[in-house]
């Protein structure tokens, strides 16, 4: 019994917990992972254009109801995206992650899955996910960050197989300045 309270931590009259410093001692030399320094993180600039598509419905002279999908708003930026791990990237009301699948560093092909989601409610606390894209191609440039050299584009339906967003990803996505 007498053992058991020297290990225990001391209570004062305070309501402190005081811990022995042999415990102290213990917790402080584990070791931290190492992180990378900020030369030695490998990025890439994506090009992302998404166009979501709005319903609309119109009244006909004959009383019939017409309903139409048309696209919206085109939302473009240039990502840049780490090749070792995912980032997550809010743009509008989508919440998009990049995850590399694969990189070739001697022939300097990349794979890069872009997911995405759509943010409802006040803050965006509830995602419904709509797919997600693969895009496959060359890395361009001398050093971080590359430029990728390669093109997709896919319309991502829901659940009735009406087109949700059209995706363009890569170099061919026509995105102009904004980052």
């Amino acid at each position: 019994m007498v053992f058991f309270r020297l290990a225990m931590p001391l209570l004062l009259g305070t309501g402190v917990l005081i811990a022995k410093p042999q415990v102290l001692r213990l917790r402080n030399m584990v070791d931290a992972p190492a992180t990378q320094s900020a030369s030695e993180q490998y990025k890439v600039r994506l090009s992302l254009k998404i166009v979501p598509y709005e319903s609309t419905s119109n009244t006909e002279p004959n009383a019939q109801q017409v309903d139409s999908l048309n696209q919206a708003k085109a939302l473009k930026r240039i990502l840049r995206c780490d090749l070792e791990n995912s980032d997550h990237f809010y743009i509008g009301r989508y919440h998009i992650v990049t995850r590399p699948r694969g990189w070739n560093k001697q022939t300097q092909t990349v794979q890069i899955d872009i997911h995405i989601a759509e943010r409802f409610g006040g803050d965006g606390q509830v995602e419904e996910d709509l797919g997600s894209v693969l895009v496959t191609g060359t890395l361009q440039g001398e050093q971080s960050p590359y430029t990728l050299q390669g093109y997709r584009k896919i319309k991502l339906l829901d659940k009735q197989l009406q087109p949700k967003i059209l995706v363009e990803a890569g170099s061919g996505a026509s995105v102009v300045a904004h980052r």
